[in-house]
């Protein structure tokens, strides 16, 4: 009979092949357990549809997919199906198997953060690069708005078409509409990137925050002795870092879509937003500068 005084098995396992786990010194095939001899599960297997597995307590049999590998209080080991252990052992099994789908979510969350880790510089370089390239974006942006809200007509003319997606819509003059009613409205041009226009004022900052500084904070000497809780909280905040990092690349296709020439070209049709009244010199003026105002952007 195998050895009755080991440790708690604290790290679960993922048997990938059935020889994994038969050839462990205390599996044995057939187990009879009673329910106050069940002590833990070790580790865990799935089988494809076409090479299921028997079920080996008590007397079970029954095919399977996936199931357990659990252990008597004096070292014994059998395999056993998902369902099989709640049956012969009931809330005992319940209790037991929350134990260890939590430290299989714990040992889950404490490998990914600690794959983060061993990639941090060439991540962290990555950032850093980013970070440079999306100041000098955000600069392209705010030279842009900088010429723009000089005239508070066009301000308001790109607020409005930026909340429509960007779109330049005007009435149809060439119908006919009833008295008292607005022809309908048509796309004349499309401001692109303006998405660009809500975030360039933190984007940079915002780097540094979620995703720079994260990483700095990952310590692969503090995995070992983190709480289940602590290493949730580093996963989530592994989670914003990833989608800091996309949000941070979207801003750069948006600003090289807003700031291109081709774009800036387009806000001469905002006039067709304003009341002639507000058709100045000035207006004018920021218009003819716009498409010349940057060198960046497609």
């Amino acid at each position: 009979m195998p050895d009755s005084g080991r440790e708690t098995i604290n790290t679960p396992i993922f048997f990938k092949t059935v020889e994994q786990f038969c050839r462990r010194p205390g599996y044995v095939l057939d187990l009879r357990c009673e329910k106050e001899d069940f002590d833990q599960i070790i580790g865990k297997y799935e089988r494809p549809h076409n090479n299921q597995i028997t079920c080996e307590l008590n007397g079970c049999a029954t095919m399977h997919m996936r199931g357990y590998i659990i252990s008597t209080k004096d070292g014994r080991e059998t395999n056993c199906g998902n369902t099989c252990g709640h049956r012969e052992f009931g809330v005992a099994f319940k209790d037991v198997e929350a134990r260890y789908l939590a430290a299989e979510d714990t040992e889950r969350r404490r490998n990914m953060l600690d794959a983060v880790i061993k990639d941090r510089a060439e991540m962290i370089a990555i950032a850093n690069s980013l970070q440079l390239e999306i100041a000098v974006a955000a600069e392209c942006v705010a030279k842009i708005m900088a010429e723009v809200v000089k005239d508070p007509s066009l301000e308001r003319a790109l607020t409005g078409c930026l909340r429509d997606g960007g779109a330049i819509r005007v009435e149809d003059k060439t119908e006919s509409p009833l008295p008292g009613s607005k022809g309908n409205l048509h796309t004349i041009a499309t401001i692109r990137g303006g998405e660009a226009v809500y975030r360039h004022v933190t984007i940079v900052r915002a780097i540094r925050y979620d995703i720079i500084d994260p990483l700095y904070a990952l310590d692969s000497a503090d995995l070992a002795t983190m709480t289940s809780k602590e290493l949730a909280v580093k996963t989530l905040q592994l989670n914003t870092l990833s989608q800091a990092m996309v949000g941070a690349r979207t801003f750069l296709n948006d600003a090289r879509a807003f700031c291109s020439k081709q774009n800036l070209a387009e806000f001469e049709k905002l006039r067709q937003l304003m009341s002639s009244k507000n058709h100045t010199a000035r207006l004018n003026r920021i218009l003819d500068r716009l498409p010349a105002l940057v060198d960046y952007g497609n």
